[in-house]
C-alpha cells in the first residue's frame, strides 16, 4: 500500500470515528430527554402527556436510526432521505416538546444535528424551527412572560451564529483534511518518480559502463585473436578463444541493449524520436537526413536524452515559441542531432551551467562527441551534439 493510500485510508478511519462517537452523543440525549420527562412530578394530566412525548421521542430515536445515520455520512450535503428524515424529526419533536417542555434537553443533539444534515442557511432555518417549538413550549408553561420570551428569543439567535461558525469551522477543518491528503498522495508520486529517474539513470550508467569496459575490450580480444589467426594460420586454440569472445560480446551486448530505455528497446532512435515529438505538446516537428542507421546502444541514449532535455527547456524557457525543429542527420562518420526554437532567446554569456546543459554536456563529451549551444536574445537557440560513430565496414565493433 501506497503512502497516498494509507493517508486515504487514515482519513477515513477518522471520519468513521467521529460518527461513531456523535451516534453515541446522539444516544446519550436521547435517553437523559427520555429520563428526565419520565422524572418529572406526577399531576393528573401530565401523565399522559409525557408517555405522548416520551413515545415521540423514542420514534425520533428510531427515524434517527434508520434515516439520520446514513443521511449524515453522505459525503455531500443535502443527500437522498435527507429532507424526508428532517420533516420527521420537525413533526416529532415540535409536539413532544409542547407536550413536555423537559423535551428540549435534547435540543443540544438536533440543533448541531441540522448542520450536519444541511448546509448553512437551511440549517439554521431547521434550527430555528425546532428552537421555536422549544420557545413556545416553554412559554406556554410558565405563562409567556415578557423578560423571559425576549431573553430566549436572543439565545436562539445566539445559538444560530454559533452553530454557523461551528459549521464554518467545521467544514474548513474537512477541506484542510483534504488538502493534506491530497499533499500526501503528491508526495508519494513524486517520491515514485523519483525513484523510477534514479533507476532508469543507473541504468544508463551501468549501460555505459559495460560498453566503454566490456564490450570494448572483448572486441579487442576477439580482433587480435583474429589477426594471430592471421599471422600463424589456422590453430584450434585460437579457434576457441575467437569464438568465446564473440559469444561474449554478443551475450554483453544484450545486456547493454536490456538496460537501454524502453523507447528505444521498442524501436530505432528515430521512432524513439518521433514519439518525444509526438507527445511534446510543443509546435514541434522532426526531420532526417541520410539513411537511418543503429548507432549503438550508448549513443542512441545519449543523442535521445540530450534531445528531451532540449525539448524540456523549450517548455521551461520558451514557452511562447512558435516553432521547434528536431533534426537528426546520419553520416558515414557521425550523428549530429540538432534541437531549434524561435522562442525568446538568452545571453549566453549570463548563462552559468543552467538550462540542463552541464548535463547534456556531459553525456555527450562521454560518448566521445561535443555540445554546441547557440542562441543570443530574440533569435532563439540551437543545441546540437555530434558525436563519432563510424559505420560498420568490418566485422562488428562495440
Amino acid at each position: 500500500m501506497g503512502a497516498g493510500d494509507q493517508a486515504d485510508s487514515g482519513a477515513d478511519d477518522v471520519r468513521r470515528g467521529s460518527f461513531r462517537n456523535w451516534d453515541a452523543y446522539f444516544a446519550f440525549l436521547l435517553l437523559l430527554t427520555l429520563v428526565t420527562i419520565t422524572s418529572l412530578p406526577e399531576d393528573d394530566r401530565g401523565d399522559l402527556k409525557r408517555t405522548v412525548a416520551a413515545g415521540l421521542l423514542v420514534a425520533l430515536g428510531v427515524a434517527y436510526a434508520a434515516l439520520g445515520r446514513r443521511a449524515i455520512r453522505l459525503p455531500r450535503r443535502p443527500g437522498p432521505g435527507t429532507y424526508p428524515f428532517a420533516a420527521i424529526m420537525v413533526a416529532l419533536f415540535v409536539p413532544a416538546v409542547l407536550l413536555a417542555p423537559a423535551a428540549a434537553t435534547i435540543m443540544g443533539a438536533l440543533a448541531p444535528l441540522s448542520f450536519l444534515l444541511l448546509r448553512p442557511v437551511r440549517a439554521a432555518a431547521l434550527a430555528g424551527l425546532l428552537t421555536i417549538g422549544v420557545i413556545v413550549g416553554i412559554l406556554r408553561e410558565t405563562g409567556f412572560p415578557w423578560v423571559l420570551t425576549v431573553s430566549i428569543m436572543l439565545g436562539l439567535l445566539a445559538c444560530d451564529a454559533l452553530l454557523g461558525w461551528i459549521d464554518r469551522t467545521a467544514r474548513q477543518s474537512a477541506e484542510r483534511a483534504e488538502l493534506i491528503d491530497e499533499l500526501r498522495r503528491t508526495r508519494a508520486d513524486l517520491a515514485e518518480i523519483s525513484r523510477e529517474r534514479g533507476a532508469l539513470n543507473e541504468r544508463e550508467r551501468l549501460a555505459r559502463e559495460i560498453h566503454d569496459t566490456l564490450t570494448q575490450g572483448l572486441t579487442s580480444i576477439g580482433m587480435l585473436v583474429q589477426a594471430a589467426m592471421a599471422d600463424l594460420g589456422p590453430d584450434p586454440r585460437l579457434e576457441l578463444a575467437a569464438r568465446t569472445a564473440r559469444d561474449h560480446l554478443a551475450e554483453t551486448r544484450a545486456v547493454v541493449a536490456a538496460l537501454a530505455p524502453p523507447s528505444l528497446t521498442t524501436g530505432s532512435l528515430v521512432e524513439a524520436l518521433r514519439r518525444l515529438v509526438d507527445d511534446s505538446a510543443l509546435p514541434a516537428r522532426l526531420a532526417t537526413d541520410g539513411p537511418p542507421r543503429s548507432l549503438g546502444t550508448n549513443v542512441e541514449t545519449v543523442l535521445l536524452r540530450v534531445a528531451q532535455e532540449a525539448l524540456a527547456n523549450v517548455r521551461r524557457h520558451a514557452s511562447c515559441a512558435r516553432e521547434v525543429a528536431v533534426s537528426v542527420e546520419f553520416t558515414p562518420d557521425d550523428a549530429r542531432l540538432t534541437v531549434t526554437d524561435d522562442g525568446p532567446g538568452f545571453d549566453l554569456a549570463r548563462t552559468s551551467g543552467g538550462y540542463g546543459l552541464g548535463g547534456m554536456r556531459t553525456r555527450v563529451e562521454q560518448a566521445g562527441g561535443e555540445l554546441v549551444l547557440t542562441s543570443a536574445p530574440g533569435e532563439g537557440t540551437t543545441v546540437e551534439a555530434v558525436i563519432p560513430c563510424p559505420a560498420r565496414t568490418t566485422a562488428p565493433s562495440a
